[in-house]
């Protein structure tokens, strides 16, 4: 699941650089608060050390903080039900909702990615982390019809995003219109001219 992958290096990026930046700051090097000492044993890999510096704190982020250190450990059932217990404390949580997400994704669960996905978007109706999430978990149930009209009601949002096209060519060329594909496709090259399931399906015959 590349896209998912990615999301989730990018995540892991985020609060590792901060963590880092803890670390080394002069306030943090004075305190031994259980949040700068899980900062400092995420940066260290060391994910349930770091989870079990904030356990008993019961705040809305400390509980957001925990799941994402059980996820990082492969507890995607337990990171899921820590982000639910996030939602039940604040149910507008948007992160609380793209860390339910990307449990059920990790599970292959994508009936419930899509669920937890519309759940964001009646928040935020142009999200583009759950617009993307759902049009993979369509692309991988193969519900072409669904994912090639998504695509095309949030293309114009992202004009410059060759990744929605690339989803809006798959399940066009998978319903038969290989011409609509084409030009899609032709879009996704000149904005990615090394994408290579972009140049192949151009040069390839209809």
């Amino acid at each position: 699941m590349k896209i998912y992958s990615a999301m989730y290096a990018s995540k892991k990026l985020h609060l590792t650089v901060l963590g880092a930046l803890l670390a080394f700051s002069p306030m943090a090097q004075a305190q031994t608060s259980p949040w700068v000492e899980s900062y400092r044993l995420e940066v260290a890999g060391k994910y349930a050390e770091a989870q079990a510096q904030i356990d008993q704190i019961a705040s809305e982020l400390a509980v957001l903080r925990s799941a994402w250190l059980m996820a990082l450990q492969g507890r995607f059932a337990d990171a899921e039900k820590r982000y639910l217990k996030v939602l039940d404390m604040n149910p507008k949580s948007i992160p609380a909702l793209y860390g339910v997400m990307n449990q059920q994704m990790a599970q292959l669960r994508y009936v419930d990615t899509i669920a937890t996905g519309q759940r964001v978007l009646k928040l935020s109706a142009m999200d583009y982390t759950a617009q993307i999430n759902i049009m993979f978990s369509r692309w991988k149930m193969s519900a072409w019809a669904d994912l090639a009209k998504q695509a095309a009601e949030v293309s114009p949002h992202y004009p410059n995003d060759f990744a929605v096209l690339v989803y809006r060519a798959r399940a066009e060329s998978a319903l038969g219109n290989k011409k609509v594909a084409r030009d899609l496709y032709a879009r996704v090259v000149d904005l990615f001219p090394e994408h290579i399931e972009a140049t192949n399906y151009v040069k390839g015959p209809l």
